[in-house]
């Protein structure tokens, strides 16, 4: 607020700009029919001097539904974006039809003509969407489906403003994030092919780690619903792509985990899935380049307690991966001949324990048990039956329960050839993990 001017002191010109917009409203006098638009526009600019966020909500309201354009339009997309960074000032947007309006802007601007007033109010979505109040209410706007055909612009508009739309993008994206967050939100991101449609965009600004990172969030959040599961596996190389990403964006870790945990979730549940992402060109190269790239934290004492636990993190979702492949009749039997997967499995065994690395340690013994159901004679697991019994032991003596039980079932199956071993395998593929984004 100005000196001397007070909240209360602006009830009547909030008053007056709800008043003047009904009237207009009425007389079909909107848009840029009204003949004294450009003495009312100048009015209300000077009014924005009195620093109120209510009334400054009132003014862009009003300033919107007379349609500005160019300049005016990117300061009052500003504009509201500086209010929305309060979170105090979210009430606001409660009691204001303020909502309505920047989402008609998200709907109908050219992003070559309007891109960065676009920014501005995706920014505006991004911070609103993070208040549990506004989101039901964007949600029952329409928010979704809005967002879907920005989705649409955006892409379209790639080659001549590719810079632009890859800002928006980020922003949109992580409004998008918060919006994953509300239940009512799952079907309405099938209905709109919300899924489908941020592929796309990966496929464009597959450099890009901060749109790649919030698409991923979304995916980790939506992959634990069948529902969501299931558009995302009906998505033409879905698979081929979450491993390009894989590879591209090896070194940044929340990024990795967001990814392995969605192909966990697929493959958690489905044959299909587990034999298509198998059948991926270079799929476990780039699986065990993963591991390969992650030392353990015994041979890296002078890693800060942070990265380690960032590090472990990537090797439990992604030895879920493997356990979840490994179920898969034709998948299986290749992967227990692989004698570089057997061997990362069996190092992490030796150089971690059950006290520092309980899940990742339950992880790898499930994984080792899953891969016993293939007793060919080519298996990388039997020739080491020895040293993987040596390295159960630990697990056994350990005061987990679910390690020792992984570990008993391993014995099953390293020791009793035929049915019998089979029978233990087939009983304890590894379940989906519980795990947020």
């Amino acid at each position: 607020m100005a000196a001397g001017s007070s909240e209360g002191s602006v009830d009547p010109l909030c008053d007056v700009c709800d008043r003047l917009h009904g009237t207009l409203a009425e007389a079909d006098m909107l848009g840029r029919r009204c003949k004294r638009r450009s003495g009312i526009l100048r009015t209300l600019f000077r009014l924005i001097d009195l620093h109120s966020a209510r009334l400054n909500l009132h003014i862009s309201t009003l300033c919107l539904a007379l349609c500005v354009s160019g300049n005016n339009l990117l300061n009052i997309c500003k504009l509201i974006f500086q209010i929305s960074r309060r979170e105090s000032n979210d009430i606001l947007f409660q009691n204001n039809s303020i909502l309505d309006s920047f989402l008609g802007v998200l709907s109908k601007e050219d992003v070559s003509s309007s891109g960065e007033a676009l920014l501005y109010c995706v920014g505006t979505l991004k911070f609103l969407s993070g208040n549990s109040a506004i989101l039901r209410l964007l949600l029952d706007k329409n928010c979704v489906g809005v967002a879907q055909k920005l989705i649409q612009r955006l892409c379209t508009a790639r080659e001549t403003n590719f810079t632009t739309s890859g800002h928006i993008l980020v922003q949109l994206t992580a409004a998008l994030r918060n919006l994953a967050d509300h239940p009512d939100a799952r079907p309405l991101f099938v209905s709109f092919s919300i899924l489908s449609e941020l592929f796309v965009v990966l496929r464009l600004h597959h450099k890009d780690p901060d749109i790649c990172t919030n698409i991923s969030r979304i995916y980790s959040k939506l992959s634990s619903y069948s529902e969501c599961r299931l558009a995302l596996a009906q998505t033409p190389d879905c698979y081929q792509l979450l491993l390009e990403l894989l590879s591209k964006h090896h070194q940044k870790q929340d990024l990795v985990v967001r990814l392995l945990f969605t192909l966990g979730n697929l493959t958690a549940k489905s044959d299909e899935a587990r034999l298509k992402l198998f059948q991926v060109e270079g799929c476990m190269d780039t699986l065990l380049q993963l591991y390969a790239t992650k030392p353990p934290p015994l041979s890296r004492p002078q890693a800060a307690p942070a990265s380690v636990q960032e590090e472990e993190d990537v090797l439990v979702k992604l030895v879920r991966v493997l356990a979840n492949m490994c179920i898969h009749p034709a998948v299986g039997p290749a992967l227990a001949t692989n004698t570089s997967c057997i061997q990362q499995l069996m190092e992490t065994l030796e150089l971690k324990t059950v006290l520092e690395s309980e899940e990742l340690m339950v992880n790898v013994a499930a994984t080792i048990n899953n891969l016993s159901f293939y007793q060919e004679e080519s298996s990388a697991l039997r020739r080491s039956q020895l040293t993987i019994a040596k390295l159960m032991l630990k697990l056994v003596l350990s005061a987990s329960m679910d390690a020792m039980l992984e570990a008993t079932r391993v014995y099953g199956n390293v020791t009793v050839q035929g049915c019998t071993g089979l029978y233990y395998a087939k009983q304890s593929p590894l379940q989906p993990l519980d795990w947020t984004a």
